[in-house]
């Protein structure tokens, strides 16, 4: 465990439809309420009906669905890791919204009120694309770009324009280095773990190499902007499997699992912290290498 007197406490999810943040928030909070991973709960968190119903759905073999356009969830747990004088206690903050809002803070080019509050803090950001998801769009090539050439909210006609996924989460990128550079002291250099969700539908022969190798061979714009900026963010790349399996395409590994007292037992994490493609049943990880609690990241 590292030796930070003010760990980062506060942690923002950053992703568009599809992307699994509400998936790993639910499975984020069994891990800690049955002490499962690093990072324990503490007490009771502020939207604990929200956590309650969103795991109970996972442990029932069924994922979260597409998060309302009216939910916005500012998840206050109370955490504790390590144990007598090396214990640590504090407030995990984990808001959660629809991947639309995140789109809009592409599209507007501004900030809503609510993320404007929460990065007026430091805090460490999880940045989320699903393996497979068909909302995923993406680098264009040149035909595509002279079909698609405009702006990205629309046409002459005012019909909406697609823009590959990997340059909005590249300008979200650069919305944060903005947004930190003016309020917070120059040394400060945030946490960023890009996440590869639903790992398990990364093919087989691909899984292998990691995460940042999936990232950099699917979005290389994004994997070079992550290359270039390491002097300002401190990057480390996850895959995470809630379950291990996909509930939805898999009937067989749903029976399977559900016959299981722990249907979510196959869940795992792949990081590369130690320099090697690795795989830990902690899924806190990345939220406790953000807070500051893992080693360093050897490259």
């Amino acid at each position: 465990m590292n030796a930070n007197p003010t760990p980062i406490s506060s942690v923002v999810l950053v992703g568009g439809p599809d992307s699994g943040k509400s998936n790993y928030i639910f499975r984020l909070w069994l891990a800690m309420n049955q002490g499962g991973g690093k990072i324990r709960c503490d007490g009771l968190p502020d939207h604990l009906d929200y956590l309650q119903a969103g795991s109970q759905s996972l442990l029932k073999g069924e994922f979260a669905q597409h998060t309302p356009h009216d939910v916005f969830s500012e998840n206050v747990i109370p955490f504790k890791i390590g144990e007598g004088d090396h214990a640590h206690s504090g407030n995990l903050i984990v808001p959660d919204c629809f991947g639309e809002r995140w789109l809009s803070i592409f599209r507007k080019r501004e900030w809503s009120q609510e993320w404007e509050d929460r990065i007026s803090q430091p805090c460490g950001i999880l940045m989320f694309v699903r393996a497979a998801s068909d909302q995923i769009v993406g680098p264009l090539d040149w035909i595509k770009c002279e079909q698609m050439w405009g702006t990205p909210v629309g046409d002459a006609n005012g019909q909406e324009l697609v823009v590959p996924t990997q340059v909005v989460m590249t300008d979200w990128l650069q919305f944060f280095d903005e947004a930190f550079a003016e309020r917070c002291d120059s040394g400060f250099r945030p946490k960023v773990a890009m996440v590869v969700s639903a790992w398990d539908r990364v093919p087989k022969d691909r899984q292998g190499a990691g995460p940042a190798a999936f990232l950099s061979e699917e979005f290389p714009l994004l994997s070079q902007f992550v290359e270039a900026n390491d002097d300002k963010f401190d990057f480390a790349a996850f895959g995470v499997t809630v379950a291990g399996g996909d509930f939805d395409h898999e009937p067989q590994f749903k029976a399977q699992s559900l016959n299981q007292d722990d249907p979510l037992s196959g869940g795992y994490v792949m990081h590369e912290l130690g320099g090697v493609p690795t795989i830990v049943k902690d899924m806190t990880l990345p939220i406790s290498w953000i807070m500051g609690f893992e080693a360093e990241r050897q490259s």
